[in-house]
């Protein structure tokens, strides 16, 4: 049986993947399809390929779906601590990877969309102008 796998290139979901295939001989699934609901990052690309599960996969593609549909026009970046991270000084580390990701999210919700918006942001705060350059990026 071939498997369909829709997943985030998360180190978790990568490593359940290719423990799926971990030996030659007895695999879970025959073949898989592998879509990402986003960008995979070069390195975990990488691990893909050198693993044992590359000779199983016979679809591997970014389907660009990093967001979560509600409704027609409710969405969600499914993701409780984008305020914290966004404003809480003791969690300054994850920042830069948390506005990242936010950024990959909202573009891909405008890429979804056949929309490309003009970015406007207020100038009170710089974290703001951060996020918008990195939409801005990320839309180009």
């Amino acid at each position: 049986m071939e498997a369909i796998y829709l997943i985030g290139p998360s180190e978790e979901s990568v490593r359940c993947l290719m423990q799926d295939f971990s030996s030659q001989n007895r695999t879970t699934y025959k073949a898989a399809h592998v879509y990402f609901t986003e960008a995979c990052p070069e390195d975990r690309f990488k691990e893909i390929c050198n693993s044992l599960a590359a000779k199983r996969i016979r679809t591997l593609k970014e389907i660009n779906i990093a967001f979560t549909p509600y409704e027609s026009q409710v969405y969600s970046l499914d993701n409780p601590d984008n305020l914290q991270i966004y404003f809480n000084p003791l969690r300054a580390t994850e920042r830069n990877a948390g506005l990242e990701k936010m950024a990959e999210q909202v573009a891909t919700l405008c890429s979804t969309l056949g929309e490309y918006p003009s970015i406007r942001y207020r100038g009170d705060y710089d974290r703001n102008l951060e996020l918008a350059q990195l939409v801005q990026l990320k839309l180009d």
